[in-house]
């Protein structure tokens, strides 16, 4: 798996929790579900 090195030399997987072609009711379960786990997403531009 890939990973990121962050400023205070941890690494992070690079991994994404998609919600493309979703409905709108799963992506808000869905999402709400990965916040309560801990999720926090990153951009990356």
């Amino acid at each position: 798996m890939k990973t990121v090195k962050l400023n205070n030399g941890l690494e992070m997987p690079m991994i994404g929790f998609g919600t493309y072609q979703i409905t709108p009711n799963t992506t808000l379960l869905n999402v709400a579900k990965a916040l309560r786990l801990g999720y926090r997403g990153t951009i990356l531009w």
